[in-house]
């Protein structure tokens, strides 16, 4: 009789395989030991010198990590070492840029960097400019489109002394008149033009004696009636070159005929001064000029005939002058009620008083070579 094999031990029951041992560790049979935890410097310092302005802070984070791992055995080195090399290129590459940046900026203004190539400006605002004030405004004097009186956008000046190069100067200043909320831009616009004519023949009495000029403002965008910032800032803006020096007039270097001349045509210079960029285009605006001019000649001619104390070289031109400012007149007030444009155009004509002004102030020793290069020619 065949007696059959013993069948084979259970791995779970029976014996070891001959050779191997039962996997046996202080957490007990076949449970493998775990990892160690993770260093949190590690993970910080590769965290932190991935943000620029913070890579300094990983730079350390990392050196540190690198230092306590060893000792206290955790995991992470290689994330120290990610950190601590990133954070160190972060760190010197910006301080590399840092530095030649401020050379850049030293040899920008040693040699005269900036707007208008001089070390004396300083950086301001439209809203600091002071009457009298020189400067160069950064977004430029007037729009590329030459829109009459736009106001400015960009409020970054350089302010620069008046006896160094400069574009424009403010010559006066004034607030927004009424307690009203005014949300009008072009209402503000009206204010502010109209505010600043007479401003201009306060600063510099003889226009005719400016270099090539337009005179703009800036003023508040809307007004609250609350309160806010209702100041108007005028100046002149040099057309042609740049001056070298404050274009404010002092009376004092006027003799005292020159001086009622200039006060007896203020009314007519004002007049003109007052008129729009719309007077060319819109009737409404053409004909109210017209009735400013009328009512400035008329009183300028008075004025010069009260006018006493001038040389007797001088007495003929200036009644020549008033004379004809009063012909004018009677020209300007037909134009002011005109019914169309072609009307309007057809009674204004071309006469003015120019040459019987010039003929004045030779007389009485105003300078007239800028009228006569049609330099000084006042300008609406």
């Amino acid at each position: 009789m065949t007696v059959p094999p013993p069948p084979p031990s259970s791995p779970a029951s029976g014996p070891p395989a001959p050779g191997l041992a039962p996997a046996v560790g202080p957490y007990g049979p076949g449970q493998p030991a775990p990892q160690p935890p993770l260093s949190g410097l590690a993970v910080a310092s590769l965290v932190l010198s991935l943000l620029v302005c913070l890579a300094p802070l990983g730079l350390v984070l990392g050196i540190v990590a690198l230092v306590r791992i060893p000792g206290n055995g955790k995991r992470g080195k290689g994330l120290a070492i990610a950190g601590t090399g990133v954070g160190g290129v972060v760190v010197v590459l910006t301080a590399l840029l840092l530095v030649i940046g401020g050379a850049r900026f030293t040899a920008w203004t040693e040699e005269g960097g900036g707007l208008l190539g001089s070390r004396d400006t300083k950086a301001g605002t439209l809203i600091h400019l002071k009457a009298g004030d020189c400067f160069a405004p950064a977004g430029g004097l007037f729009s590329a489109q030459e829109v009459e009186h736009e106001r400015m956008t960009d409020t970054s000046v350089e302010i620069v002394p008046c006896d160094r190069p400069h574009p424009a100067q403010v010559y006066g200043t004034f607030r927004l008149k009424g307690d009203h909320a005014i949300s009008d831009p072009a209402t503000v616009s009206a204010q502010a033009f109209e505010g600043c004519v007479p401003l201009l023949h306060d600063f510099a009495p003889d226009t005719w004696a400016l270099p090539d000029v337009g005179f703009s403002s800036y003023y508040p965008e809307s007004v609250s009636g609350t309160g806010g910032d209702r100041t108007v800032r005028c100046w002149l803006g040099a057309e042609a070159g740049l001056p070298e020096v404050s274009l404010r007039q002092d009376p004092g270097a006027w003799d005292a005929g020159q001086r009622a001349y200039l006060k007896a045509m203020r009314p007519s210079s004002e007049a003109w001064f007052s008129a729009s960029g719309k007077v060319d285009t819109d009737l409404a605006a053409a004909t109210a000029w017209a009735g400013r001019m009328a009512e400035g000649g008329a009183e300028s001619a008075k004025l010069l005939r009260a006018v006493d104390g001038l040389p007797e070289r001088a007495r003929g031109p200036v009644i020549a002058l008033a004379n004809r400012l009063d012909a004018l007149s009677g020209i300007q007030r037909s134009a002011a009620r005109a019914p169309d444009r072609a009307e309007f155009d057809e009674r204004w004509g071309d006469e003015d008083a120019s040459g019987e002004e010039w003929e004045a102030r030779l007389a009485l020793g105003l300078p007239v070579e800028e009228e006569e290069e049609g330099g000084g020619e006042p300008q609406g």
